[in-house]
């Protein structure tokens, strides 16, 4: 982390043992991801190789709605969070990054 800095740590998969990741949105119960955006974006079943998700069987979007919680191996799962839309609206949630060791391709 001294090395390259945080934000470089947070962004790049070499430096980071990201495992577990767990989300809780903070918002209103009502929150709109057509009207607003800030929807999370998982493409499930992507390549490993895939940074973008054009090989995902399934994507899928999660609606930042308060009081929903997301929890997934972000090691495994390609994700990204949907810009937010010109509303005024702010995306709040809690994100809790629990670390683990590399998965093993065997």
């Amino acid at each position: 982390l001294q090395d390259v800095g945080l934000l470089h740590y947070l962004r790049s998969k070499p430096y980071r043992a990201r495992g577990i990741t767990c989300i809780v949105y903070l918002n209103s119960e009502d929150w709109n991801v057509e009207e607003s955006g800030g929807g999370l974006e998982v493409f499930l079943g992507a390549d490993e190789q895939d940074d973008v998700g054009e090989t995902s069987r399934h994507p899928e979007i999660v609606s930042p709605v308060g009081g929903t919680m997301v929890l997934f191996d972000s090691r495994v799962v390609l994700h990204r969070v949907m810009p937010m839309l010109c509303t005024g609206e702010r995306r709040i949630a809690l994100t809790l990054w629990i670390e683990g060791e590399p998965r093993s391709t065997a």
